[in-house]
C-alpha cells in the first residue's frame, strides 16, 4: 500500500512540473539552435505601432538567431483581442513569418502562426489581432525572415533555413482596456491650441490654422512627444487663439480613464499665451502614458471630472509621451565601454557614441534633473555652469549607457 502511494505521489509530482513547465513563460524555448539562417534578409526595423516595441538594428548581425530582453524598446503590453499594426524593414525583400505563443507553452504552434509579410518591398505594414482568447502574462513572439520567394509555412518554427533570421521577444498580454472618450466632446474654433511646448524636452507643437474639428489625438514621435521624468517638474507653454481655460490629465495608473485625481489646471487666465509648471507624479508608472489636454472660453470652467464632457466651446487634444523613473545616484558609476564623451572635460559641444547608433542623447544634472535632450549625438553644453553632468545615451537597439562630462 505504501509502495503504491509512493508511486502515486511520485507521478503526481511528475505531471505537475510537466504543467508548471508549459504554462510558465519562463520555461525554456523548444528550439534556438539549428534554426540555419544568414545575414539577408535581416531585420533593419522592427515595431509595433503605438507602443514602446520600436527596434532598429542597423549594423549587420553575426549570427542569426538572437532572444532579445523583456524592457525598453524590445518590449510591449498588448491587449487581448486588439488590432495592431506591426512595421517591418529588412535589407532586402524577404518573407516574414510570426508566431505568438498564445497558451504559454512555450512551443510555437501551427494555429500560433501567421503569415505577416510575402513581399518584394523591404519595407512592410500589416494589421494582426492578438487573440482574445490569449493567456495574460509575459509571452513569447517569433519572427523569422527569409529570402523572398521562399516559403515560411506554420510549421516552420523550428526549421532550419538557409537565409534570413530568427529573432525572439517577450511582450505583456494584457486584459483589454475600456476605450478613452473620442466622441461627443463638443468644442468650437476658438479658443483652439496655436502652439503647445514643454521646455527642455521634444514636445513643441505649433498648429497655426483653425481646426474644424475639434478633437484629435497626435502620434507618438517628435515634436508630438517627450519624453518625462517622474518626480521632475516641468514648465508647459500654450498660445491659444484668445484668451483661455486650459485643463490636462496624465493617465498616470494606464487604466486608459483620465480621473479627477490625475488633472491639472494649467491655465485660467485673460493672456493668450501662458507658461505653467506641473510635476509627474512620484505614483506613475513607467512606460507610454496618455495626456490630454483641454482648452475652453475664458469664463468657462474645466474640473477634474470634465475629461470627457462635451463643451460649446475650445478644442481637446491627446498625445502620448514616454514617463522614466529619475536618473539615481547609483546610475552614476554605471559607465560602459561603449559610451564614449569627447571632448571630456569640455567647454561647449560634445560628442557621444556613434551617430548611426543613437536613438536620444539625455543631459542630467547632478541632481538627476533633465536639462537638455537631442535626437543627434551632439549636444551644446556652453550655457551651463562648471561641474559634472550626467550623460544617457539611448541606443537604436533598445539598449542605453550612462557616462560622466566634466563642464570646464
Amino acid at each position: 500500500m505504501k509502495k503504491n502511494y509512493l508511486l502515486f505521489l511520485g507521478f503526481s509530482l511528475l505531471m505537475s512540473v510537466q504543467l508548471y513547465a508549459q504554462n510558465s513563460p519562463n520555461a525554456t524555448l523548444a528550439c534556438v539552435t539549428g534554426l540555419g539562417g544568414a545575414s539577408d534578409p535581416a531585420f533593419v526595423n522592427f515595431a509595433i505601432t503605438g507602443t514602446t516595441l520600436s527596434h532598429q538594428t542597423l549594423s549587420p548581425l553575426a549570427t542569426y538567431y538572437h532572444e532579445y530582453p523583456q524592457e525598453g524598446s524590445t518590449t510591449a503590453t498588448l491587449e487581448q483581442g486588439r488590432e495592431y499594426t506591426f512595421v517591418t524593414s529588412t535589407t532586402s525583400e524577404a518573407v516574414i513569418g510570426i508566431w505568438i505563443d498564445y497558451n504559454h507553452n512555450d512551443d510555437f504552434e501551427e494555429n500560433e502562426y501567421t503569415l505577416l509579410v510575402n513581399s518584394m518591398s523591404s519595407q512592410n505594414t500589416t494589421n494582426l489581432t492578438i487573440d482574445p482568447e490569449t493567456m495574460l502574462g509575459n509571452t513569447k513572439i517569433r519572427l523569422r525572415t527569409r529570402a523572398y520567394g521562399s516559403t515560411i509555412a506554420a510549421a516552420n518554427a523550428c526549421t532550419s533555413f538557409g537565409s534570413g533570421e530568427t529573432r525572439d521577444y517577450t511582450v505583456l498580454v494584457v486584459a483589454p482596456l475600456p476605450e478613452v472618450c473620442v466622441t461627443g466632446l463638443g468644442g468650437g474654433s476658438d479658443p483652439s491650441f496655436l502652439n503647445l511646448a514643454i521646455t527642455g524636452t521634444t514636445f513643441s507643437h505649433e498648429t497655426l490654422s483653425a481646426p474644424t474639428v475639434y478633437y484629435h489625438e497626435y502620434p507618438q514621435q517628435g515634436n508630438t512627444t517627450a519624453n518625462l521624468v517622474i518626480g521632475q517638474v516641468y514648465s508647459a507653454f500654450t498660445f491659444t487663439s484668445s484668451e483661455a481655460v486650459i485643463g490636462m490629465w496624465i493617465d498616470y495608473n494606464h487604466n486608459n480613464d483620465f480621473e479627477e485625481s490625475e488633472f491639472i489646471q494649467l491655465v485660467n487666465s485673460m493672456s493668450s499665451q501662458n507658461n505653467s509648471t506641473f510635476t509627474i507624479s512620484e505614483d506613475a508608472l513607467e512606460g507610454n502614458t496618455k495626456i490630454r489636454l483641454r482648452s475652453r472660453a475664458y469664463g468657462s470652467i474645466i474640473a477634474g471630472t470634465n475629461a470627457c464632457t462635451s463643451f460649446g466651446s475650445g478644442e481637446t487634444r491627446d498625445y502620448t509621451v514616454q514617463i522614466t523613473p529619475a536618473l539615481s545616484i547609483d546610475n552614476f558609476q554605471k559607465v560602459t565601454d561603449r559610451l564614449q564623451v569627447y571632448p571630456n572635460p569640455a567647454t561647449n559641444i560634445i560628442t557621444v557614441g556613434q551617430s548611426i547608433e543613437v536613438k536620444e542623447v539625455i543631459l542630467y544634472d547632478i541632481s538627476g534633473k533633465i536639462i537638455a535632450t537631442n535626437t543627434t549625438n551632439i549636444l551644446d553644453i556652453s550655457n551651463y555652469s562648471a561641474g559634472l553632468y550626467i550623460v544617457k545615451v539611448l541606443y537604436h537597439d533598445g539598449q542605453s549607457s550612462v557616462g560622466k562630462v566634466v563642464k570646464k
